[in-house]
């Protein structure tokens, strides 16, 4: 992948927020067998022993234990068991958005990984299943956590595996890719809406909605994150005199220290000065 690919998909991982639905660990019944013609949240299967069948999207697959399928909501879906040997599973029903847009309709990931250690993926939804029965507090964030680590784990695995992983091949993907490049190409310059709502063939009133059903902010918000990100970089790696971040990200000295102390709530000279006690 090309580094404007791969600093949109890191954009869209970036924002991405996920929300566990139910959490099981199932020995399935023989009755299991279903025909989902429009399914309303992805889930993940790990299949941990027996036999069965899954099909998505006219990809069908003969489940083996190790076996960890994703299997995105909005795509037919079908499944089966052997009634002779049900299968044993570990399962989840769960949510995962940029913004308003389900993650798996802006990139594209494979259906189905073998886990190297299986062990390990055992804990995992195990730990999973206890958090997702413990109403207190501090569970919220660690069901988070470990929806998020098992997506790690599954992208990891693909990549390990050889699989593409890339954005979606259709036209939001298209204009998404070709806006966020523009904003990393001119995040020394002004950028207008007008000039992203040309890029992307919008109106100008539409362009905002759009980017922010995507990305799940703003264009502007986005573009000064992004300069966050850059000068926060340059503050930690560089000599550059913050007045030179300043003008490398075409912004004026003032603005700049009070739009980095608004991001991150110190100023450009503090943060740089922490970096002697890392």
């Amino acid at each position: 992948m090309n580094p404007a690919t791969v600093n949109m998909i890191r954009d869209y991982l970036d924002n991405v927020q996920v929300h566990l639905d139910t959490v099981q660990y199932t020995k399935v019944p023989t009755s299991w067998g279903s025909v989902l013609p429009m399914p309303e949240v992805t889930r993940l299967y790990f299949i941990r022993d027996g036999a069965g069948w899954i099909s998505i999207q006219n990809h069908h697959f003969v489940t083996q234990p190790g076996q960890l399928f994703l299997l995105p909501a909005g795509r037919p879906l079908s499944f089966d068991t052997d009634p002779t040997h049900p299968l044993v599973k570990y399962w989840c029903h769960f949510t995962a958005t940029v913004g308003e847009i389900n993650l798996f309709h802006l990139i594209d990931l494979p259906y189905v990984v073998t886990v190297p250690s299986p062990t390990r993926w055992d804990d995992r939804f195990q730990e999973l299943i206890v958090r997702y029965h413990d109403p207190s507090l501090p569970n919220t964030l660690r069901i988070k956590a470990i929806l998020l680590e098992l997506l790690s784990g599954f992208v990891e695995q693909a990549l390990a595996e050889g699989a593409q992983v890339g954005p979606r091949a259709n036209s939001e993907h298209l204009k998404m890719g070709l806006l966020l490049h523009y904003i990393e190409d001119h995040l020394a310059s002004r950028i207008a809406i007008a000039d992203l709502a040309e890029i992307a063939h919008f109106h100008p009133q539409y362009l905002s909605p759009y980017f922010k059903s995507v990305m799940g902010v703003s264009p502007m918000v986005y573009v000064n994150r992004k300069r966050i990100e850059k000068a926060k970089r340059w503050l930690w790696e560089s000599d550059l005199s913050i007045g030179e971040i300043a003008e490398q990200l075409g912004l004026e000295g003032y603005y700049f220290s009070r739009l980095f102390k608004h991001h991150t709530g110190i100023s450009p000279s503090a943060y740089r000065a922490s970096r002697v006690f890392e």
